[in-house]
Parts: C-alpha cells; structure tokens; sequence
C-alpha cells in the first residue's frame, strides 16, 4: 500500500473510504478522527482481507520487540477504538470478527484502486448533439468512487451532463449548477422516498416490519409529521399531480393482504378504495391509478382503475416466467406504463405495456447477470430512470426513450441507490442503503445459532451436504452476477463451485454426495446442471432451449424432478438420469419439487407467491393432495413425516411452519426473520437448519437538483 509517483492508492470497504498513505478515514466524505495504534491495526487487517491476522503479527508489527507495554490491554484497548470509529460491535461485527484467542479478520468486502493526487477533469456541456458523455481521468482508470449527475432540460428533453467527484460530499457543488444534497440518514430505518410534484415535500417511511410508518417533511429541512396516526404498517408512499393528495399502502391489523389507500397531504379522512393491491403510481392527471393487484389463486397483475377503485383493467398479468411485478410508473402523455418484471430474487427487467393493454415491450436488452429496477419515466416523458446493475453497483441509470435509444449513467457511489422519484421540476430523490445478508446454522435441539458468513449484497438458498461437512449456497454481487459457493463447517473461507456469465442458484447436494445441482437462472432459457461436489466442468442435464429449473434429484440418485416451463405455465416433470426419457408428472401449475427423504413423495408449490400452499404427489403421479393453504418453498424434514415452508407474517417478513401429511400445521420456533425471501434447508441428521437473513444497518435519503 504505498504511493506510486503522483497517485495514490484509495481502500473502500461501504460506507468507508481509507487512505493507507495518509492514515484518512472518511464516511461518505465526511472525516472520522482515528489516530495512533487504531490506524496501524486498520492497515494491517486491510493488508489482508478474509485473513486471520493473529495476535502474535499484531504484536510484532505493533509492539516490536523490546517495546514495554501490557499487550493484551492496549490491543483490546486500540481494537475498541477502531471498532467505535466503524461502528462496529463485536457480537454483531459487519468489519473486524474475533478469532477467540486467535485474532482478528476483516471481514466485509473491500476494493482498493489507484487514483492520480490530481483532480479530474469534467465533461464540457458543447458538445455536439449525437455526442455520448465522456468522463475523461487518467488513462484506463473506469473511476469507480466517481459520482456522475445527470441530465439537463434542453429543448424539452433531457441532455446528460457528467459531472465528476472523488467523494460523495453534500456541501460539494459540481459544476454547471447541479447540486448533491444528502436529506436524511438513519440506522437502517429510511425507505421508499417519494418527491411531490413541486419539489417542495418529501414524504418516506421510516421503521421496518409491522412499525413502518409514513412521514412528510419539507425538502429544505425542518420537522417531519406523520401521514397519520393509525398504529399499522404503511408503505409506498406517492404524491398525486396536485400535490394535495397521497396514494400509498397499508396492511391491515394481523392481515398480509395490502390495500390502496389516499390521505389528504395535511391531515383529514383517509380512503382506501383498492384491496389485495400495492404499488401505486399516478396518472398525470391524477384521475387514476396504476398498481399491482394480486388476483385470487395467489397471480399477481399490472392494472389500472379510477382513483376510487372503479373501472379496473388488468393491462398485464404475471407469468411462469415472469411471476412477480413491482413498481409501475405512469408516462407524461398517460398512453403507457412502465413496470419491473421479476422471476425473483435480485433478477429484474423493465417493460413498457400500452395504458389500453396490449403487448408489453422489454425497455432495452441487458446481460442475464444484470438486474434493473424501479422505473420512473422522467416529466418530459422521454426517458425513464431506473437502478441496475450494468456497470457494477447498484447506481441510476437514464435510458433515453429516443430514436437514439442509450442507457447513461447518472450515479456512481459507495453503496446501492435505488428507488427513484422525479418532481415535475427535475429534482430526483432516491436512497441509498447499506445492508447484508447473514448465513446462520441453529442448533434446532440445543437453539444455539451460529453466524457463518456475511456478505454484501445477497446470499441465497444454502443446502447443507449429506455428510453435514459443508454448506452450498448462491452469493450474488453488486453487479447482479450469482455463482454457487461452499463453505466448510470446521472452518475455512468459502470457496466458488461453478462459473459463467448467467446466474447459477439453488444448489443442492445428491444423496451420495458426488455431486452437485444447479440451475442457471435465465428468463425463458433457464437450465439445470451438475458439477462434481468439489468443482469441475459442468454437465447439463436438461436441454438448452427446454427452460427447466428447481432441479431435485430423488434419494437413489435415478431420477431428477424439475419444473419446466411450456407456454407460460410451469409444470413439474420427472426425467430418469440413465436414459433422459421424460415424463410430465402434474398438469396444473406447479414448481419447486422436493423429494422426501425416502422418495416416496414430491413436495411442491403452483408457484414463488408464497401464497398457494404445499401440494404432494406420489412419484407415480397418484394421490396428489394440498396440505396447506398458503406458503410455498417447501423443504421435507429428515424423519420424512413433515414438511417445512415459507410463509408471510402480516407484516411482510417470513416465518417457517411445518406440516404433516395429514395436514397438521405447526410454527418452527426459535427463528425470526427480517426479510421475505429466505429459503433453508436442513442437515440429513435432522439437528441443523441452515438458512439466511437480511440486515440492514444504514439508510439515506439524498437529492438532485439537475440544471434547466
């Protein structure tokens, strides 16, 4: 870590970015005091992430020999210091985990690049109209910490303008007039941030879970008030035309199903018009809305109504290949409506469906390790703003909806920037937030729970292997990519399984151990494979135009049941590993096959919704029955007599239950979760379950004021 003529070189771990050379730590450009021993013990640990460092290195890096000092008391001493200034904890550590007796390891994700002393130049707003943006910087450097602000009305559309700076600073003032202003910061309690039309208000949602409550405040500062006072959970909030009015959803006491609701911006009678139904967007001349309904069986549908709910009009329903959507935005002329389409998790597209109905169009193609979210059209209508992935973080995009049809980056930060909102007079509000996710072991017997990997941004569906030595699971980036990885029980760093460009997730061991399923996550092409269980090429067992998924292989290792999507409709099949002859094994719609330890039984759900229950089927096709009536994700316990699921609390958050073949429903206790997306499986013994949780421990809101 050292300078190397006129550059330097710069470490970021999120929200932090350190200077080796000069011992500077900064949160989001903001200075933290950190001196002496701390500073020396940063370098060290960042001198090599994921590495023990151990007591006795510290030591002699820190103390040399001869030094007289009480060792042990001054480096727990300078690991407290430096852990206060991260804001670290030791019980919960998102930086520095302790080795009992061993050392210390750093432990959240680190980059490190080398950046010129000097400034760096900006792009000149003269250019020529067909011209792209150019950010130069010394030559080869892609500028990762650069933030680049946006776009300016000329000729009624928007014109990106590139604006560069080394830190993300809310006193800072770029050039040509565009200003950052950071708004809010909270400890992981600030989401969806909604701008009213004037650019004046802000209204968000401050707390998690069933405490989610609405607020409104004025942009230039001063105290928040609450939408109102009814002690339920309450999201989504958006500002009508008028300014006057709020659409946003609330979950009823003890229910999970959303509804619609409109409230007067400073007190007076709410409204809630629409059930089962969440996400809403606003006309442009507030006479209607647009919105997600979930339609009875558990489908989900893009739909449109009078804003008193009357005159409904399913514009686009959801599918196996596309079976959740989220977030519409109405265009300016009101003639379309963008939406993000998701087969799950992280994966999102953005499509555009016409107001009447009709064919819906993919806004633009993106590779299949690239995710886009929440679409905002701008207010001239010819362009949309969404987050994604394309460049590496999660960060703003501009796609321009003109014959040039270009996506252009609008943002470059240290942490996720998502959920746009855009004011008629071109300021943009959006979040940036910071969490991780945890991969834990409970000891169900004893309920003593291990941690046994943090990472940022997403982990996913661990499966413990049949000898109980190892876990898989799928850890995703920042730039949408998912590989499968292991990670050893008695220790050790994780290790990749499988490679390539498009999403691989689900892994799960064969009976015997040898191997390894997967599929790769593909909307529309999906496919299943297997590796050897310690890495190795991978071999397809599926086709590759046959879009199959949920790969399972029964216990003797003969036959694998998967769900293969023909026209739309997922169905499982059965297909016999010695001759690859298939046969369909349910008619309705259905996914997620599990066997049951003994292979006399498949488990599975009609679909992700979480809402259609767990089904079984004998292998032959007899005896098909629904054991519940809502939840999904079904894992079979070891005893081969249960059924563990997934299932949505009222306020959102998942829950485990179990249920027997006779139907008998009971809850796993011992397990609380903050997110609703979190698969898990057990060891074969019976006595672990393996399974992720999300954390969130940081959140802002920020605003951007683009030029006219």
């Amino acid at each position: 870590m050292n300078n190397r003529g006129n550059r330097e070189e710069t470490v970021r771990f999120v929200p932090f970015e350190y200077h080796p050379a000069t011992g500077e730590l900064s949160r989001r450009g903001h200075k933290i005091k950190l001196v002496g021993q701390p500073v020396h013990l940063l370098n060290l640990l960042l001198q090599c992430p994921g590495r023990i460092v151990t007591r006795e290195e510290m030591r002699a890096q820190l103390w040399p020999e001869g030094t007289f000092v009480d060792f042990e008391h001054s480096l727990n001493a300078a690991i407290k210091r430096l852990r206060r200034a991260l804001g670290d904890t030791a019980a919960k550590p998102r930086f520095i985990e302790t080795l009992s007796r061993r050392g210390y390891r750093f432990i959240a994700p680190v980059e490190t690049a080398e950046v010129e002393a000097i400034g760096v130049q900006v792009a000149s707003r003269n250019r020529t109209a067909n011209q792209a943006p150019v950010l130069s910087g010394p030559k080869g450097w892609q500028m990762p910490l650069a933030l680049a602000v946006v776009f300016a009305a000329v000729a009624g559309s928007f014109i990106i303008l590139a604006v560069s700076s080394l830190r993300r600073r809310p006193d800072r003032m770029p050039q040509h007039g565009t200003k950052l202003t950071r708004l809010m910061a909270g400890d992981g309690d600030l989401s969806d941030p909604a701008i009213s039309y004037d650019g004046k208000m802000l209204a968000y949602v401050s707390g998690q879970g069933g405490s989610a409550r609405i607020y409104l405040r004025r942009v230039a500062g001063g105290d928040a008030i609450r939408l109102s006072h009814e002690d339920l959970r309450e999201v989504e909030p958006t500002f009508a035309p008028d300014d006057e009015r709020i659409a946003f959803v609330r979950y009823p006491s003890g229910s999970d199903r959303p509804q619609i609701c409109i409230a007067p911006v400073f007190r007076g009678e709410v409204d809630c018009p629409l059930n089962n139904a969440r996400d809403p967007a606003w006309s442009p001349d507030g006479s209607r809305l647009a919105f997600i309904v979930e339609q009875p069986g558990g489908g989900e549908a893009l739909a449109t109504s009078k804003i008193n709910g009357t005159a409904l009009r399913i514009i686009l329903n959801a599918n196996i290949t596309y079976p959740f959507l989220r977030d519409p935005s109405w265009s300016a002329d009101g003639r379309s409506v963008a939406v993000e389409r998701s087969n799950g998790g992280v994966e999102g597209e953005i499509w555009i469906v016409p107001d009447e109905g009709g064919p819906a169009s993919r806004l633009h193609a993106i590779r299949p390790d690239v995710f886009a979210h929440h679409p905002v059209f701008t207010p001239d209508g010819k362009g949309i703003i969404y987050s994604s992935s394309q460049a590496g973080a999660t960060e703003l995009w501009y796609y321009s909806l003109d014959k040039r049809r270009r996506a252009v980056q609008l943002t470059q930060g240290l942490s996720p920037e998502e959920w746009p909102s855009v004011s008629r007079t071109g300021r943009v509000v959006f979040s940036s937030v910071q969490s991780k996710d945890a991969l834990f072991l409970t000891n169900l017997h004893s309920g003593v729970t291990r941690r046994l990997l943090n990472h940022s941004p997403h982990l996913w569906a661990p499966f413990i292997s049949p000898d109980g030595r190892e876990i898989a699971f799928s850890q995703a980036e920042n730039d949408g990519g998912s590989r499968i990885w292991a990670l050893e029980l008695g220790g050790g760093k994780p290790r990749p399984l499988t490679s390539g460009d498009a999403p691989q997730v689900y892994g799960r061991y064969s009976r015997d151990g040898r191997w390894l399923i997967y599929f790769t996550s593909v909307p529309g092409a999906s496919r299943i494979w297997r590796i050897p269980r310690g890495g190795g090429v991978a071999e397809p067992l599926t086709p590759a135009k046959e879009n199959a998924a949920y790969g399972d292989l029964s216990p003797d290792g003969r036959t694998l049941a998967y769900a293969r999507t023909d026209n739309g409709i997922s169905r499982i099949y059965l297909k016999k590993m010695t001759d690859g002859a298939e046969r369909q094994l349910v008619r309705s719609a259905s996914t997620e096959p599990r066997w049951s330890p003994h292979g006399n039984w498949i488990a599975f759900s009609p679909d992700h919704s979480l809402k259609r229950g767990v089904f079984v089927i004998r292998p032959d096709g007899r005896a098909m029955s629904r054991l519940t009536s809502s939840g999904g994700f079904p894992a079979w316990l070891p005893d081969g007599k249960r059924i563990a699921f997934r299932k949505l609390n009222p306020d959102g958050t998942q829950q485990i239950e179990t249920v027997t073949l006779d139907g008998k429903v009971a809850q796993l206790k011992r397990l609380h979760f903050s997110g609703d997306n979190e698969p898990f499986n057990f060891s074969l013994d019976g006595q672990f379950i393996a399974y992720i949780n999300s954390e969130k421990f940081s959140s802002e809101i920020w605003l951007v004021d683009l030029p006219r």
